[in-house]
């Protein structure tokens, strides 16, 4: 049995998605299951909501017993009353405890555990982490994935007004991340960054319209204060936050974030002659650049400051 962990928010929630169909189709003979139990505790944005999204493959939930099974972790979907304390207690015992290594894989040895487990297909394992940045996946499965990423959902009036207007025109989605990156290492992206994405845009295709999604009309509205043919769009919030990802999705080209969330956007944009800028780095600790997908000639990185 595999079991993949999920966690973060939408963007995250889709590359372990396409982590998890990839070892599907690689395991065909062996149970593939989600651990989805982190959300009970950790119900960080908008919890778990690939699956209320997009018109996925129903996902095999791993249950308290496979989890266990697998490795020394107690999951946090218990109902009782208390539930917030006594998971304080479980989340300080689970960083203590480890099953055997082999059978708990991270991204630094997911290669050598392929290897392994095409020699013996009976162990189980468990895979912690965002394997969004695995060489193998991008080489020769995630285009397949995509295509049953599909929204569920219409969109509602206001939002297909954009869309129509997004479609109809060189549309420029520019992704400003504030909110939970203010003040901590992911907060890197500077004026001079989306100045420079917007400069190379211009001098490598029409730019009709610059749509800039953003949680800080303030300071959207300040930071790019003298870019003309721009719309800031900010009303998508909570449980319709994935609009913006959809609305991103059909621009043209795409300035993204340091962000999952706007990388996905821009994987999901079905045009072929897309370009894509993207920062050098994730944080002021990890860089960017092995992703494969990176090494398209329409995905160009420039420098995050």
């Amino acid at each position: 049995m595999l079991i993949v962990r999920f966690s973060g928010g939408l963007g995250n929630q889709i590359f372990q998605y396409m982590f998890y169909r990839y070892i599907q189709q690689l395991f065909p003979r062996v149970k593939v299951k989600a651990d989805i139990s982190n959300y009970e505790e950790d119900n960080i944005h908008n919890g778990f909501e690939i699956s209320n999204i997009f018109r996925i493959n129903k996902l095999t939930t791993a249950n308290n017993f496979d989890i266990l099974k697998v490795k020394a972790y107690i999951p946090y979907n218990y109902k009782y009353i208390g539930k917030k304390f006594v998971n304080r207690i479980i989340a300080i015992i689970n960083k203590r405890l480890k099953r055997k290594p082999h059978q708990f894989i991270t991204k630094l040895t997911i290669n050598e555990w392929e290897k392994s487990f095409k020699q013996n297909e009976k162990n189980d394992y468990y895979f912690d982490g965002c394997y969004w940045q695995y060489p193998r996946f991008f080489e020769t499965f995630y285009e397949i994935v995509l295509k049953e990423l599909k929204f569920k959902q219409p969109l509602d009036i206001t939002n297909s007004k954009i869309a129509d207007e997004i479609s109809n025109c060189n549309s420029v989605s520019i992704h400003i991340r504030k909110g939970d990156y203010i003040g901590n290492s992911y907060d890197i992206l500077t004026e001079k960054y989306y100045l420079n994405a917007i400069e190379i845009l211009k001098s490598k295709t029409k730019c009709d319209k610059f749509y800039i999604f953003s949680d800080d009309s303030e300071f959207s509205n300040h930071f790019f204060k003298d870019l003309p043919d721009k719309i800031i769009i900010c009303h998508n919030k909570n449980k319709d936050s994935y609009k913006d990802m959809q609305l991103m999705s059909l621009c043209k080209n795409n300035i993204i974030a340091n962000s999952s969330f706007s990388t996905c956007a821009a994987l999901l944009n079905a045009n072929k002659e897309k370009i894509v800028i993207y920062p050098d780095k994730l944080s002021t600790e990890t860089a960017l650049g092995s992703m494969p997908i990176f090494s398209d000639k329409r995905w160009i990185q420039i420098t995050a400051h």
